[in-house]
């Protein structure tokens, strides 16, 4: 595809495998991370030229920092996203922005795109703050908007912190799987799907614009999770439960993910048992991995 795509948060998980894939199909890549960054700065048309996308991948994503300092989180993540909206006008882009689960406590399952929102965490309330800002300034310029609303994407490399990265520290440290509380129910999409995902997006005739739930559709226990890195790695490890579950946590989130499939003519590819066999394939762990 001979595409020129931006980018901003650049130096993110996500963004870093996105961005790979992207240039292993010949997807010129333009980083905008400083620019979107400088929160003082409007960006300069004279250094911006025509781009197909705008990707809109920065964030401040903390929760717990949220909670302790909203001013910048608040801060960061809508500036940066105004400042994301104006360099697409500039350069005549179409626009991708990443939002995150914004629906706060379900009200019925699976969540599909109509599902009230009610954040309950100053992260949340940024994103989708920033997802009006995008929405308005959009019709208002005709600037073609996709916003992604992800749940939970995992892959090799990611921060510890989450479920999938931090069983995955256990594996390789030789240490018991360390659950905090077997009874969460999540939905996990693998970063090849997604990534897989942006593709059919970049691949189609018509505009993509919408809002878009980003989930595999199917959804696990956190023991249930823990149980399938046990099954792979055919080991002794343990599974420790520690019975803290999280302040206000969501017990049940599962995804409607049939507009997205739909929209794209696009589906996983990867279940979790996959995702996490693959993981171990990219990884050089002590222990052996059964076949």
């Amino acid at each position: 595809m001979n595409l020129k795509v931006g980018f901003s948060g650049t130096n993110g998980w996500l963004a870093n495998h996105v961005i790979k894939s992207l240039e292993s199909k010949s997807i010129s890549i333009i980083d905008f991370d400083k620019i979107t960054r400088k929160l003082a700065d409007r960006p300069r048309e004279q250094e911006i030229d025509k781009l197909d996308w705008f990707f809109h991948f920065g964030s401040k994503t903390n929760i717990e920092k949220s909670f302790i300092d909203p001013f910048s989180t608040y801060k960061n993540n809508l500036i940066s996203t105004l400042t994301a909206i104006e360099i697409a006008k500039i350069s005549k882009a179409k626009l991708l922005y990443l939002s995150s689960y914004i629906y706060g406590d379900p009200k019925y399952q699976p969540i599909d795109e109509n599902h009230i929102v009610k954040p309950n965490n100053p992260y949340m309330s940024s994103k989708w703050i920033a997802e009006q800002i995008c929405t308005d300034i959009c019709q208002q310029l005709n600037i073609s908007l996709t916003v992604f609303r992800l749940f939970n994407i995992y892959g090799s490399g990611l921060k510890r912190g989450r479920l999938i990265s931090d069983l995955l520290y256990n594996v390789l440290h030789n240490e018991d799987l360390v659950l905090n509380d077997p009874s969460p129910v999540r939905d996990y999409l693998y970063i090849e799907d997604f990534i897989d995902l942006i593709l059919c997006m970049l691949n189609l005739d018509k505009s993509p614009a919408g809002i878009f739930n980003v989930g595999s559709g199917k959804s696990y226990t956190n023991i249930e999770v823990a149980k399938t890195f046990q099954s792979i790695i055919n080991s002794l490890l343990e599974i420790n439960i520690l019975s803290k579950p999280r302040k206000n946590d969501i017990s049940i989130c599962t995804v409607d993910i049939k507009k997205l499939v739909n929209h794209f003519n696009w589906e996983p590819k990867y279940n979790l048992d996959e995702g996490i066999q693959h993981i171990f394939k990219l990884v050089s762990i002590e222990n052996p991995i059964s076949e």
